[in-house]
Order: structure tokens, then sequence, then C-alpha cells
């Protein structure tokens, strides 16, 4: 791997060099991660883990300009300041223990819709997302319960949650469920997915769209 010290070095006389190599580490870190395998005796070394910390970094490399303000669109699981489920350290756990409360997780959950994802097991993976449309999710998850307190769209600071009551607080620290969907999805059954969450750990605040729409592919471009 490249060291990071090369391009703080080079960044003031040769700012054209510096760049190149962050490049280059880019590349070398995507070539590393196309090796790691899914399983390994040590969480910390599967792909998964990897990724994450590899996301980290490029954030943090933006960060090290003082003036520089960086909003990150990710996966519920990716931007969660603690493991998410079972997996391995998420991207966001790794930016809160540099950024502390610099680092706010808005989690974005949805009441009912369709969302776009490539379709997996059983039958052939499809090579296009297509859109999958879904209901409201039942009463026991968090996006439900939001929707209960608020049915349209709104936002929810859960840093403010000290300020709620018993009730509130108990449930902001207690082992709740949120639907979770990634890029790919099974088919017939993803309606059925589930992550349980403690919402008050994993995350700052949450955005809660009451319908879904699906992204809109970009058109094809001429070669």
């Amino acid at each position: 791997m490249l060291p990071s010290s090369w391009s703080t070095v080079l960044s003031n006389d040769a700012p054209e060099a510096a760049e190149a190599i962050r490049h280059a580490r880019i590349l070398a870190q995507a070539a590393d991660l196309v090796t790691r395998n899914r399983m390994h005796e040590d969480p910390e070394q599967t792909v998964y883990a990897v990724r994450d910390r590899y996301m980290a970094d490029r954030v943090r490399e933006l960060l090290d300009d003082p003036s520089a303000k960086v909003a990150l669109w990710a996966h519920n699981g990716h931007i969660a300041k603690s493991r998410y489920g079972s997996g391995p350290p998420p991207l966001g756990q790794h930016l809160h223990k540099r950024l502390g409360d610099a680092y706010y997780a808005l989690g974005l959950l949805f009441g009912q819709g369709a969302f776009r994802a490539g379709r997996i097991w059983p039958g052939p993976r499809l090579r296009r997302p297509k859109e999958n449309s879904i209901g409201m999710a039942g009463p026991a998850t968090a996006g439900a319960q939001l929707a209960a307190a608020t049915a349209g769209n709104h936002l929810v600071d859960l840093r403010s949650g000290a300020d709620a009551s018993a009730t509130v607080r108990q449930w902001l620290h207690s082992t709740s469920t949120m639907r979770s969907f990634g890029a790919q999805v099974p088919h017939w059954t993803y309606h059925l997915h589930r992550s349980p969450t403690v919402l008050a750990q994993e995350y700052d605040g949450f955005a809660y769209i009451a319908t879904s729409t699906c992204s809109r592919p970009l058109p094809p471009t001429e070669a």
C-alpha cells in the first residue's frame, strides 16, 4: 500500500503528484478488495470489514482540509455508529470513533412504496436492478412506530431524546427492528427482511419518508 505521508509531503510542493498518489492509493485498495474473501477466521479481514475501513479512509482524507464539510449518502448499515446486526464495524463506527459528535448518523426509513434493487435467489441474478414494491411494515418495526407518531414525511433528532418521556427513552435504548434493503434482495421474500438495532446507539436521527419512489437509472451512454 502507498503510505499516506507521501501525499502530505508532496501536497504543497507538487500538488499534481500528490493527487496522482491519492488516485493510485484508491486503485490499490480496490485491487485489494477484489482479492478478499467473504469469510475469514479473522472477521476484520473479510471483504465487508475492509471495505468499510477503506470508505472511512476516503472520508477522513477529505476532512484533512480543515474547511471541508462532508455529506455522505450510504445504506443505513454503513452509516450506523456501532455494529449493524452481527456484521463487522461499519463506516460510521470508524468515523464516529475519530470525529465524535461531529459525526451525525442520519438514518433513512420509509413507510411504503418502492425501491430499486437487483434480485437474487432463487433463480438467476438480475444484471440490472428493477423496481420492488412494498407495503407498510408491521407495527413492531421502527419505521411503523415513527409513522404512528407522525404519518407524513418528517425528521427525528434522537440526540434530543434525553428530554423525551421515560417511555420514549426506553424505546430508543431497547432493541428494535428495521426493514433493511441493499443493492440486491431475494425474490419474493425481501419484504420480510429485518435487522435488529438500538436506535439511540446506532443513529443520531432519522428521516422518515411516507411513500418511497424508485430511483431512475441513467440513460445508456454512447460508446
